[in-house]
């Protein structure tokens, strides 16, 4: 691998929360495919054990499949693309105004490759062939019916726009559509509270930042939203091009902006406070509070799988009060032995 000047040499699990792990998990097993075709084929040939060969043997037969070429080029390429989102996303520093302007951006740029899907696609599909070469796999196309109900059915006979059709364009599609409900339809209603942030005063007429503001009503002093419009023209006359205050030098985000807002626009500053504090996504506090942690102890090392979900379980379930004498029937049900527990508890 050094030879070949290749970074990764471990495999990464395709976990099921991380947003990056998951990226990173089909580029490394992308850069090390060739690496683990000559492996499954070792196993298969040499394998000491039945059980090993026969299943190094479906792998390999797995992975060499036309579909699954194409599926991993194009999940690369795309996710090439959403990399980089994912890990800003995560940053605690990440507030929602700038959070939306990098899915726009993303988005925009997934929306380019759409609409000249055929150039990008040819090159993916030419690395496809070059892959398909170097382990003696040819690219075809299934068997196309008259009907059927299990698979895509193109009527077409040329593998490229077979798999154009049928692999790229849904996934390009899919992925366009989920940044688009996922971020511009949830952020819809608060996003113009951005309008709040100087270098965003034009984008949002103050209807529009009222309305936002009305949303969080309920966090705001009584009879905030009668004095918020005058606010507003307080703080947009506060920060007016005067020669000195440029759009350059104007804060870019709710964060920079807090520290400039004083006594006189309290209302401003506990909306800016609550921009800042909404979450972009989950993922960042997705592990910081496991409850697993209280359980790390020098005897998780000898602590079987049914023991830790019990102790788990009683942790996190702090309000629940279960009696001695509840256990004890319990455990006696369960396992019923020769033993006075009767009195045990007293």
């Amino acid at each position: 691998m050094k030879k070949n000047n290749i970074k990764k040499n471990k495999l990464k699990t395709l976990c099921e929360t991380r947003w990056v792990e998951r990226h990173d998990a089909l580029i490394t097993f992308k850069e090390l495919f060739l690496y683990i075709i000559e492996a499954l084929d070792d196993y298969e040939n040499n394998g000491s054990k039945s059980d090993s060969s026969s299943k190094a043997a479906m792998y390999g037969s797995a992975i060499r499949k036309s579909d699954f070429l194409v599926s991993l080029e194009v999940a690369v390429f795309i996710f090439s693309y959403t990399l980089n989102l994912s890990q800003i996303l995560q940053s605690k520093q990440q507030d929602l105004s700038k959070a939306l302007n990098d899915v726009i951006t993303v988005r925009e740029s997934l929306e380019s490759i759409r609409k000249d899907v055929d150039s990008h696609f040819k090159n993916i599909f030419s690395e496809v062939l070059k892959i398909a070469s170097k382990i003696d796999v040819d690219i075809k196309i299934p068997r196309v019916c008259g009907k059927q109900n299990q698979r895509a059915n193109v009527n077409v006979t040329n593998p490229e726009d077979y798999y154009k059709i049928t692999i790229f364009i849904p996934f390009i599609d899919q992925i366009i559509c989920e940044l688009r409900t996922r971020f511009d339809q949830r952020l819809r209603e608060i996003i113009p509270l951005e309008g709040l942030i100087p270098s965003h005063f034009n984008k949002y007429d103050t209807k529009t930042i009222l309305e936002a503001a009305k949303i969080y009503e309920n966090d705001l002093p009584l009879n905030a939203i009668v004095t918020l419009k005058a606010e507003l023209s307080i703080w947009q006359n506060q920060w007016k091009d005067d020669g000195q205050n440029s759009t350059v030098n104007k804060p870019q985000t709710a964060i920079e902006t807090l520290p400039y807002c004083t006594n006189i626009v309290p209302n401003i500053k506990l909306l800016l406070q609550i921009f800042t504090t909404l979450p972009v996504t989950t993922a960042t506090p997705e592990r910081t509070f496991s409850t697993l942690k209280r359980l790390k102890t020098y005897l998780r090392s000898t602590m079987t799988e049914n023991r830790l979900n019990g102790l788990a379980l009683v942790n996190i379930n702090k309000k629940e009060v279960i009696s001695e004498t509840e256990i004890i029937e319990d455990f006696a049900e369960k396992a019923p032995r020769k033993l006075q527990l009767i009195d045990w508890s007293k």
